[in-house]
């Protein structure tokens, strides 16, 4: 059944007149959006006056509360499913159209099929996947705001936030880094370049450096954003009317399905699931934010440098990644042991961190032991 976005009375921090008002903001605009005339996209729950339909052998009977749920939900997701079709399709029209324009004005720009790789201007070849891959973003966001609309006081909520909120949202990010770059760390360097780069993996490394890191300043800067105001504005908080697990997962797993490739989708849907639910916890779209730039900006730092030197990875990089994951797991515990509650109380203070939190410390917590027992039998192997 429907779940109200009305969040739970805690006794565990005291909110402000500020937050309070804020709360009131999102939910009054909520409402408004809801109650528009001819939304097709809101769903009530039904009211004293319900719709009855005909049964065969039972004549007519009012449906059921969980049918029409399921009807809403069937019907909203028929539409987006037309909306990441264009996500999808959008970029290839440009890539298109940039190899005809540009042939046509006298450019060196061309395509390989084959090989999947544009050939060219580093200028020319730059400024067509950037424009992919704003228009592969662009696109889907604009229809998600035309046809959603969407109160901005909902898709840019803006609680105010504590500090351990974001001391929290870093370690859990980190682990979930920490579980990734331990499996990409043992896959061959090339693998790692496809599968972080994407499919047009060889013409990033075919381009010189200046243009390289021109590249990737502008992905780490614009990809979370897009990111998130794609997966975790309209669409989040349209599929929330279902309840707060139901668009945390069916956001995730249109995040995944979106991705490069099928590891990078693995990937994308867990850091797709940690922004989501620390949205929803704490009403701010920045925090979500922050998550995907931190990751995103670690995966840079540790995989995507490798191609400034020849394609050689970085020194000591299983080193880094154990040390991200340590870090980050004991932000985790620093955060769940400062919180001022004691005994049973303490436990609601695990619990507030997300269901997803403890999941990944544990997984870290496992990785962790796997790979210095691995190191072990490596040592002993040597010797031996």
């Amino acid at each position: 059944m429907q779940k109200t976005i009305f969040r739970t009375k805690s006794t565990i921090p005291c909110r402000d007149d500020a937050e309070l008002a804020s709360e009131q903001t999102y939910q009054t605009a909520f409402t408004a959006w809801q109650e528009q005339p001819g939304n097709e996209f809101s769903f009530r729950q039904p009211g004293s006056t319900t719709q009855a339909v005909f049964l065969e052998g039972m004549g007519l009977q009012e449906e059921e509360p969980v049918v029409l749920e399921r009807r809403a939900l069937q019907r909203i997701s028929n539409q987006l499913g037309i909306l990441f079709l264009h996500q999808l399709l959008s970029p290839y029209l440009v890539l298109i159209f940039c190899v005809v324009v540009f042939s046509l004005l006298g450019g060196s720009l061309s395509y390989s099929l084959h090989d999947n790789v544009l050939y060219g201007s580093n200028n020319l070849v730059l400024l067509t996947m950037i424009l992919r891959k704003i228009v592969r973003f662009g696109v889907p966001i604009f229809m998600a705001k035309r046809l959603l609309k969407m109160p901005k006081a909902v898709t840019c909520c803006r609680q105010k936030t504590v500090p351990s909120t974001w001391i929290r949202t870093l370690g859990i990010t980190m682990c979930v880094f920490f579980a990734f770059g331990m499996i990409l760390n043992f896959l061959p360097e090339s693998s790692i370049h496809y599968i972080t780069l994407g499919a047009l993996s060889h013409t990033i490394l075919c381009m010189d450096t200046q243009h390289q890191i021109f590249y990737f300043i502008f992905v780490l800067i614009f990809r979370p954003i897009f990111e998130t105001m794609l997966y975790n504005g309209s669409i989040m908080h349209v599929l929330r009317q279902f309840g707060d697990d139901t668009a945390v997962l069916l956001t995730a797993t249109f995040s995944a399905l979106m991705a490069e490739n099928l590891v990078t989708g693995i990937s994308t849907f867990a850091v797709s699931i940690l922004a989501a639910r620390e949205i929803l916890r704490d009403e701010n779209i920045y925090v979500g934010l922050f998550s995907r730039t931190v990751y995103y900006t670690l995966m840079f730092v540790l995989f995507h440098t490798s191609i400034f030197r020849n394609n050689v990875p970085i020194p000591n990089r299983m080193l880094w990644i154990l040390i991200i994951g340590i870090v980050g797991m004991l932000l985790g515990t620093l955060v769940i042991w400062k919180a001022p509650f004691q005994g049973s109380k303490r436990f609601y203070s695990i619990r507030s961190a997300g269901k997803c939190s403890l999941i990944f410390l544990i997984q870290a917590n496992l990785m962790t032991v796997c790979v210095f027992v691995s190191l072990a039998l490596s040592v002993v192997s040597l010797i031996l």
